[in-house]
């Protein structure tokens, strides 16, 4: 015990402790950061210390140490716990709770276990520690906290990448329905869109897909969710002139989420510092722009490597031409697009373009291509996706034994990711009961709007986009208020949506004049929305009452050269106009 060494005059100390003061001594001895003296402890009197609970909110020393990455510490105090435990059941020689180590499944306040802390804080090594090379003690994952949430789900809700894919991986064979859904009916699919870490989302629905049809006891999907996140898609995004130019000119290509797990596994193996670059940070435009020149070399080396194999192997031709057809690149050829794109990177960092104007475009426009992946991939069955048909009910109970559904091998999309070591992760932590603080957005769209609607309210027009191509009947979907989508995106003021719509008028006149037509519940028209006082909820809110005024005005006439002019004189229940 190479720690416990150079404790010095602590023998003297635990001479003086009696089992009945071990509590008192070891919260002093954790609160004071003197973790030798509490391995000692740990060491010395294991009945008392590990169970003994330093505070409700904070749990036994073991949950105190890995909330302060510990890890040398962790490392003994585990040990300490399996030494003890494997005495005690070669004393009792019982082999039915052999396995189970209550020092390890002890819950503070909220029901988290240490490997519920460990996960939650992205401490993958801690969880190995304490779930153990050899996994002996994995039938820890399936411990769920008072949410319902599992270590797996903790580590998915905050978007700890590399503990998450070690728990995903080593769990493979085990995990289940029970492990991905909380209390609320949520699944990690819904929390990581609600999070918007659009990359895990991806990766969810890949290796886990049966979750984008899963409803939860709000009765939303995944793409309902998602319908409700319009900072997600470009469409709903309002960049500068000087940003969209940067917009176009940056390379993200889709996520591939084999490829990525991977790396995040082998991430974790590594020392935290082996891969940051040693430069001062008034280097870093320098830095990016010989990247982009080396990075032509490496392209250059890896197209040659692929043409080559296609060569040998004629059927990898095809597999590209479904490639270029799912990521379609414009009018150059697919095998042009990689200098094409160098060729903008490279020109943005030749003027100096860089920065933190240029990582937050990035950023976005990152946001944008996944969400956009996302989107298609749960469009992959359409009615499923937007109905919730085949998704497990919330509110029965689920025999763990019977949904072993989890598998890395499955076959999935090749393609080159896009490495982000040297960016800091932009991870906001998100609460563990997160579901009672949902936007109030997403509270207060009612159970009838279809997630057609929802993105109509909230103007993402590829979301629309892509329901009408996959769902062309969606066009009739009315919510509670006998709203259809045109009433909808009129009501709050979404111009994207309405021009959207307006496309089908040349192609199915009848049915643009059905939109136009309709009439909610109150028998409102589009002209009467369109009148309507903006309220706090709505968007394009705008600065000063003069500006809202004209802009309400120019609004109206908008709306009002939609119509016929016989609209103009219509009451509604009211016997308003």
């Amino acid at each position: 015990f190479a720690i416990m060494t150079s404790i010095g005059d602590s023998d003297n100390i635990l001479l003086n402790i009696s089992p009945d003061e071990v509590n008192d001594f070891l919260g002093e001895y954790t609160w004071e950061g003197k973790w030798e003296n509490v391995i000692m402890l740990y060491y010395e009197f294991p009945e008392q210390a590990h169970t003994a609970i330093i505070s409700d909110s904070d749990g036994t020393a073991l949950h105190v140490a890995i909330d302060l990455d510990e890890e040398s510490v962790v490392k003994e105090l585990v040990n300490a716990i399996l030494t003890h435990h494997i005495e005690v059941s070669d004393q009792s020689q019982s082999q039915s709770q052999s396995h189970r180590v209550e020092a390890l499944e002890m819950e503070n306040e909220r029901g988290d276990t240490p490997l519920h802390f460990a996960a939650s804080r992205g401490f993958g090594r801690l969880c190995k520690c304490i779930i153990g090379g050899n996994k002996e003690r994995i039938y820890l994952l399936s411990r769920k906290n008072k949410h319902g949430e599992t270590p797996l789900f903790q580590a998915a809700v905050n978007w700890r990448k590399q503990t998450f894919a070690y728990l995903a991986h080593i769990s493979k064979d085990i995990v289940n329905l029970q492990d991905l859904v909380r209390d609320d009916g949520d699944s990690i699919l819904h929390t990581a869109i609600r999070g918007e870490y659009f990359d895990l989302a991806v990766i969810i629905v890949h290796y886990y897909d049966f979750l984008s049809t899963h409803l939860n006891k709000e009765e939303s999907t995944p793409l309902k969710v998602l319908a409700t996140r319009p900072s997600a898609f470009k469409s709903a995004s309002n960049h500068s002139w000087y940003k969209r130019i940067l917009y176009h000119c940056i390379l993200v290509e889709p996520l591939d989420a084999e490829r990525t797990m991977r790396s995040n596994l082998r991430k974790m193996e590594d020392r935290p510092d082996c891969n940051k670059m040693k430069f001062p940070e008034n280097y870093t435009a320098f830095y990016d722009f010989v990247s982009i020149w080396l990075g032509a070399t490496i392209f250059g080396k890896k197209f040659w490597k692929k043409k080559q194999h296609d060569t040998e192997d004629p059927s990898n031709d095809n597999r590209r031409l479904l490639r270029s057809e799912k990521y379609p690149v414009g009018y150059l050829p697919p095998n042009y697009e990689t200098f094409h794109q160098f060729v903008k990177s490279a020109y943005v960092h030749t003027l100096g373009l860089s920065g933190v104007e240029l990582k937050d475009v990035k950023i976005a426009k990152k946001k944008h291509q996944w969400s956009s992946q996302l989107l298609k991939a749960l469009m992959k069955r359409p009615y499923a996706a937007f109905t919730g048909s085949g998704g497990r009910p919330t509110d029965i109970v689920v025999d763990p034994d019977m949904y072993n559904v989890f598998t890395l091998t499955q076959q999935g999309g090749a393609g080159r990711f896009e490495d982000d070591e040297q960016e800091p992760d932009v991870i906001v932590e998100t609460s563990l009961t997160s579901s009672e603080k949902k936007k109030d957005s997403e509270k207060e769209i009612d159970k009838k709007m279809t997630p057609f609607l929802v993105a109509a309210r909230n103007g993402i027009v590829e979301v629309v986009k892509e329901i009408l191509i996959k769902i062309p009947s969606a066009i009739h979907n009315t919510n509670s208020s006998k709203e259809n989508v045109l009433l909808v995106a009129v009501k709050y003021r979404q111009p994207l949506i309405v021009e959207t719509l307006r496309e089908i008028k040349h192609s199915k006149p009848e049915l643009w004049n059905n939109l136009i037509l309709a009439m909610d519940e109150d028998e409102n028209t589009v002209l009467h929305l369109a009148a309507e006082a903006l309220g706090g909820d709505k968007p394009w809110q705008i600065a000063g009452s003069a500006l809202q005024m004209m802009w309400d005005i120019k609004w109206f006439q908008y709306v009002k050269s939609l119509v016929p002019p016989h609209f103009y004189f219509r009451s509604n229940n009211d016997g308003k106009t």
